[in-house]
């Protein structure tokens, strides 16, 4: 047998055993290959089928939301996000219905602080307690600002209303983290305006007298009207008038 026959033989042989070996590995790599090709599309199907079903509750929360925003009175609105709360009880939702709840609250308490100082600390209470729960759910900076910079404001408005608790201390720690925190933030200059007031001597003996200051709450106003009267509104005020009188 030449040289050249017994290459061409050697190669066949080497070819037929390549061949086989291949065949031999093919079978259960191929089983694995299909194993995890169909593990990485059943990843992918609840990977969008999840994803599909956060953005449609996401969507709900925030119509949720904006629809308790828009209730038709103060009391409506109360009520609609104490339901929205009791729903939500944990993530950046749940932290956010708390926190505008108590925005909502700690306005009105602001309000009748000089004018109804029963309701006044019963809303700026109730402001403190959902800016506390708020502050626990949530990691997200901004919310964080808006919420630390809510418990200042709080515990401003309640140090004019008593003198029994360090409400002054707690706003002047809240309002410079607020600015210490978040030096960009949009509530950093107010903050940093805010601790400067109520740090101030002058400052602390101005909520010393209003928290000492008594507030009578006005009685409301009973007018029985007769059918076909009516209440006649203040005049015009003509200063040149008055002056030719």
């Amino acid at each position: 047998m030449d040289g050249e026959r017994r290459r061409q033989l050697s190669q066949n042989l080497l070819g037929k055993w390549l061949l086989k070996l291949y065949e031999d590995l093919r079978e259960p790599y191929a089983k694995v290959v299909y194993v995890v090709l169909v593990v990485a599309l059943v990843i992918l199907c609840v990977t969008l089928i999840s994803s599909n079903f956060m953005q449609i509750q996401q969507k709900a929360q925030w119509e949720s939301y904006f629809h308790s925003v828009g209730a038709a009175t103060p009391e409506a609105r109360t009520q609609a996000f104490q339901n929205l709360a009791a729903t939500y009880t944990s993530g950046d939702m749940g932290a956010r219905v708390r926190m505008t709840l108590a925005q909502f609250q700690l306005q009105e308490g602001a309000n009748l602080l000089y004018t109804d100082r029963d309701e006044a600390m019963k809303q700026l209470e109730s402001a403190r307690t959902y800016f506390f729960s708020a502050e626990k759910l949530t990691s997200n900076s901004r919310l964080k600002e808006q919420i630390a910079f809510g418990l200042a404001a709080t515990h401003e408005s309640l140090a004019a209303v008593r003198t029994d608790k360090d409400d002054l201390d707690v706003a002047e720690k809240k309002y410079k983290e607020v600015f210490e925190f978040w030096p960009e933030g949009m509530f950093a200059e107010r903050a940093r305006q805010a601790h400067e007031t109520i740090t101030h001597s002058e400052g602390k003996k101005l909520y010393s007298m209003l928290a000492s200051m008594k507030i009578e709450k006005p009685e409301p106003l009973n007018i029985n009207l007769e059918k076909g009267d009516t209440i006649e509104g203040p005049t015009e005020f003509d200063p040149l008038k008055k002056l030719e009188e």
